[in-house]
C-alpha cells in the first residue's frame, strides 16, 4: 500500500512546517534580544512572557507531528505485517 499526499493535505503541512518555522525564528530573536545588555526589565518581562508563549506552541506542535508519525508507523507496520522488533529506531 502507498501512502500519498492529497493537495490539501500537502498545503497543510507546508503551511504547518512555515508556522513552526516563523514561530522558531521569533522565539530566537525573542532570546538573542533577552541575551543582550539593551533591553529594560519591563521590556524583557514582556518578551520572557512571548518567549515562554512561542515555546508553548512549538512543543503542541512537536508533540503533534510525533503523534502523526506514530500513527504513520503504525499503519506502515500493520499494512507489512511488520513487527515492533523488525522497525527501525533510534
Amino acid at each position: 500500500m502507498r501512502y500519498t499526499l492529497q493537495k490539501g493535505e500537502l498545503m497543510k503541512s507546508a503551511k504547518a512546517q512555515s508556522n513552526f518555522r516563523d514561530t522558531l525564528e521569533e522565539l530566537e530573536t525573542i532570546t538573542r534580544a533577552l541575551e543582550s545588555d539593551d533591553i529594560g526589565l519591563d521590556e524583557a518581562i514582556i518578551h520572557f512572557e512571548r518567549g515562554s508563549q512561542l515555546a508553548t506552541e512549538l512543543q503542541a506542535q512537536l508533540n503533534d507531528a510525533e503523534q502523526r508519525i506514530e500513527s504513520i508507523k503504525l499503519r506502515f507496520q500493520e499494512s507489512h505485517k511488520i513487527s515492533d522488533s523488525e522497525v527501525l529506531t533510534d
